[in-house]
Formats: structure tokens, C-alpha cells, sequence
């Protein structure tokens, strides 16, 4: 699940760390920016995780 948040983000140009080796393959790591830059990340976040298919 983590790769494909990764991945889809990505698609948005909003960059986040996936891929990440055992025993934490199952996260992102993300470095946050102004309070604009959140409320966009956070938007395709949850966009994302909620119209998963």
C-alpha cells in the first residue's frame, strides 16, 4: 500500500519517500512545508487512500 500512495502521489508532483527497506516497507516518510502545501498534501492523501479500488 505504501508503494502505491508513493506512486500516486507522484503522479501529483507531490514527492514523498517510499520504498523503504524491512521492517518498515509499509510506510512513507514525509517532510512537511507550509500550511498550503499540507492542506494540498493532505487533500490527494486522502483522496487517494479513500477511492482506492
Amino acid at each position: 500500500m505504501a508503494n502505491y500512495v508513493t506512486d500516486k502521489l507522484k503522479e501529483k508532483n507531490i514527492w514523498v519517500r517510499g520504498y523503504l527497506p524491512t521492517p518498515v516497507e509499509n510506510y512513507i516518510s514525509v517532510t512537511m512545508g507550509s500550511k498550503e502545501l499540507v492542506q494540498v498534501f493532505l487533500k490527494e492523501f486522502n483522496h487517494i487512500i479513500y477511492t482506492r479500488s
